[in-house]
């Protein structure tokens, strides 16, 4: 079973990442961390990827930051949770 407390953590650390400007975060750092969690969210069943993808939409309806919101919204297209067309 998916834990929403996990899957919140590592989210916010993705989002947190991706929104850092260059300074602070290394972009090679930054590319080979997301390539890393995008290959293990690829080993999920189908149903733990729904349900991932479930608790991140959640995550973005309560979200205030419009730019964390819309980091949010795109996480399960970027990170090859659900097709880009749903």
């Amino acid at each position: 079973m998916i834990d929403r407390v996990i899957v919140k953590a590592l989210v916010n650390l993705v989002v947190s990442i991706d929104l850092s400007d260059e300074e602070a975060v290394d972009a090679d750092f930054a590319s080979t961390a997301f390539e890393d969690v995008m290959a293990t969210l690829e080993e999920l069943p189908d149903t733990d990827r729904e349900v991932v993808v479930s608790i991140v939409r959640s995550l973005a309806a309560d979200e205030r930051s419009p730019e964390r919101r819309q980091a949010l919204m795109i996480f399960p297209e970027d990170f090859g949770l659900v097709d880009e067309e749903e």
